[in-house]
């Protein structure tokens, strides 16, 4: 048991997931209009180093660290910084990688440090006492001066906007004024291209091909499939509608409890006591994510009903619940449930019990684990004792798994035993 979680968990679930992606470049989708051309050529991975910088460009122009970006957009680098994609290449990844080889930690790095030049300062991290690049890579490839762990940033900034000491971005801002043909912006400005504000964007790390990895007949990543069929991208939502308004760089998702309010609607019906019974509905609907809710088979989301004695107690037998999640087992071949509500759906928990004796309070209350699959990982990892060169990043890892869970909803009603439909309509008062 100890060789199969140590070996195969890491490599199905980080390794196997990704390369589903990196080996999809060939044919991940239509190439029939210049945007999807563009982007099949910008995230052909692993990615080409960028070479030499230009003579032109100054040292602060010339470095791939977010923290040079930072001068001239401060907005968007304390934005990022805050973002999961800065924390893309975080201890649970991290972790699993001190333990893999070189081919099978590549196809991790294409969606979470896809930088030439990351793998090489990974590279160095681990095995050298120098820099020495991957895949015989020549020295040109690897002149562009970095700090020792780029690769720990994560998704930085020339992740999606460098090419070859080229930069690329969204159309100008129209509401900007037009700039002259002597104006000389840092780095040589940059080549705009609309593909940058389509969700096929996002599709390269956010989406497997059709023929990808998938369980029971499913997809393990279909998020941008899940957004083309959604109400939505019928009336021209992109991902970057949500995920980047105004051009923000925060990605906020399942993690960020307002944006996930943004996204449901949350209804309970009258709170009833009849012939000793308590009874009400507690739903929520699908309205507003664009995909699945949740997308993926990461997160979990868990709807309860119980009642409490006056000391805040759970009383037992009074628990009931709805778990909203596509739940797998941890090799990935098995799927047990898939709950997701797709776009427009509802989730609904009927509760009806006896009430208790002691019961005074019903409680409502909506759960979001959004790494729930991954805490389910770590603590078999460590379960099975994993004591290789990544235990310190896993135990760090599943603290902060844990620490992402947040309460979404939750309402206490004060209910009455032994009161009539004609001494309380509802059974209940809300507090």
């Amino acid at each position: 048991m100890y060789n199969k979680v140590k070996k195969i968990l890491p490599i199905l679930i980080v390794a196997l997931l990704l390369a589903m992606v990196r080996s999809s470049s060939d044919n991940k989708f239509p190439s029939n209009d210049e945007v999807q051309h563009f982007l099949d050529w910008y995230w052909d991975r692993p990615l080409a180093a960028q070479g030499h910088p230009p003579s032109t460009l100054n040292a602060l122009e010339a470095s791939l660290e977010p923290e040079a970006c930072k001068r001239c957009h401060p907005s968007q680098f304390a934005d990022w910084e805050k973002s999961r994609h800065a924390r893309a290449m975080g201890p649970g990844v991290y972790g699993q990688i001190l333990d893999m080889t070189e081919d099978e930690y590549q196809n991790c790095l294409d969606c979470h440090a896809p930088l030439k030049e990351q793998a090489d300062t990974l590279a160095k991290t681990r095995f050298y006492g120098g820099i020495k690049p991957l895949g015989g890579a020549s020295p040109t490839q690897v002149s562009t001066p970095v700090s020792e762990h780029l690769h720990k940033k994560g998704l930085i900034c020339s992740t999606c906007h460098l090419r070859g000491y080229q930069w690329f971005g969204p159309p100008r801002r129209p509401d900007l004024p037009p700039l002259t043909s002597e104006s000389r912006l840092p780095h040589n400005g940059w080549n705009s291209h609309k593909a940058f504000e389509d969700s096929r964007f996002c599709a390269a790390c956010h989406q497997f091909p059709a023929n990808g990895y998938a369980i029971n007949g499913k997809l393990l990543e279909n998020t941008y499939n899940e957004w083309k069929e959604s109400p939505q991208a019928a009336t021209g939502q992109t991902c970057q509608s949500c995920h980047m308004p105004n051009r923000r760089h925060l990605w906020r998702g399942i993690h960020d409890p307002k944006a996930v309010r943004s996204g449901v609607d949350i209804q309970v019906s009258p709170v009833k006591i009849t012939d000793g019974f308590v009874s009400t509905q507690l739903s929520m609907t699908n309205t507003a994510t664009g995909h699945y809710f949740p997308t993926y088979v990461t997160p979990k989301i868990v709807m309860q009903a119980y009642q409490e004695n006056k000391q805040g107690k759970l009383l037992e037998n009074t628990l009931q619940q709805t778990i909203i999640e596509r739940h797998l087992s941890l090799d990935l071949s098995t799927e047990y449930f898939d709950t997701r509500l797709a776009p427009g759906q509802t989730a609904i928990l009927n509760y009806q019990a006896p009430l208790k004796p002691q019961t005074t309070t019903l409680v409502l209350i909506i759960k979001v684990e959004p790494d729930a699959f991954y805490t389910r990982l770590y603590q078999t990892l460590l379960e099975e004792d994993f004591t290789d060169k990544g235990t310190t990043l896993i135990l760090q890892a599943l603290a902060e798994s844990t620490a992402s869970n947040f309460t979404l909803y939750q309402k206490r009603h004060l209910v009455f035993p032994g009161a009539s439909p004609l001494e309380s309509p509802n059974g209940a008062r809300l507090i």
